[in-house]
């Protein structure tokens, strides 16, 4: 099965500097469902990976967050759109764990829990660390320019086959026809 991985906070959903703590915070990215259609849904699935670093912090609880991903699951899904898990990071930058991003032990979790998936896959991100986690992994590193992505892309030291995308709209044909033979 092919699969696509995304981001959470700047690609899913708008991102906040302060942390998005509730579902009420959580607000979609515009058109996030028409874009996550153009996909062919019986031949992928669809997969976040989301560093969470507020639980660490205690600006909100697990039950928080699984409230923020119970609300994205099912306003996709009213529209069509299946995301197959949400799989993310609840340590802060100084647990030095192998799961935070830039590290890879999220997608590796992913893959471990889905082995029949299609490599490479595309990893799609706003901040370098998406990028250096995809690189890691052997994921296809992909930059959309929401969220962080426009400052991240000027960063010198992103992955030399870093695919830019101005939106996922716009990008996921794409990212389509470049990793994947459609």
């Amino acid at each position: 099965m092919n699969a696509f991985i995304f981001d959470r906070d700047g690609v899913i959903n708008h991102d906040s500097s302060s942390y998005i703590k509730s579902p009420a915070e959580c607000v979609l990215i515009e058109d996030i469902d028409q874009s996550l259609q153009q996909i062919p849904k019986n031949s992928f699935y669809l997969f976040i990976a989301s560093n969470q670093a507020g639980l660490a912090k205690k600006l909100f609880t697990s039950r928080d967050l699984a409230a923020i991903h119970h609300k994205i699951f099912t306003t996709l899904k009213k529209s069509g759109v299946f995301i197959e898990g949400i799989f993310f990071c609840p340590h802060d930058n100084k647990d030095k764990c192998t799961c935070r991003k830039p590290e890879s032990g999220l997608l590796i979790d992913i893959f471990a829990r889905y082995p029949n998936l299609k490599h490479p896959i595309p990893f799609i991100g706003d901040s370098e660390r998406d990028l250096i986690a995809a690189q890691k992994a052997s994921c296809i590193p992909v930059l959309v320019l929401t969220g962080n992505g426009q400052k991240t892309s000027f960063n010198q030291n992103l992955p030399s086959n870093t695919l830019v995308i101005d939106n996922l709209l716009k990008g996921i044909k794409t990212v389509l026809t470049q990793c994947f033979i459609i």
